[in-house]
């Protein structure tokens, strides 16, 4: 696969999170009140093919992907908010 085409895709999953929040007003504070893995559990349910879907199989990855994303942006509020600090850090692998 190249890079081309990763990036289109990871573009593609940014613009499904845009459209979360423009759109069905998926913001920081909504997400911030789902606390026990409901957004992880969504993208696990869409990530299994299904038979009878409005979206393709592949456009239910990229939706899920983008509120996996939406999980990790929290969990990374949540332990800035923990430490008392004002800014994210990303951390260090």
């Amino acid at each position: 696969m190249s890079d081309a085409h990763t990036r289109k895709v990871t573009e593609e999953v940014f613009a499904e999170r845009r459209r979360q929040v423009d759109e069905l007003g998926y913001t920081e504070t909504h997400d911030d009140q789902w606390t026990n893995g409901q957004m992880s559990a969504v993208a696990a349910r869409l990530s299994k093919p299904a038979t009878e879907s409005e979206f393709t199989y592949r456009q239910r990855l990229v939706i899920a992907a983008a509120y996996l994303i939406a999980e990790i942006e929290r969990l990374d509020r949540s332990a800035t908010a923990e430490r008392g600090e004002e800014e994210e850090r990303v951390p260090a692998w």
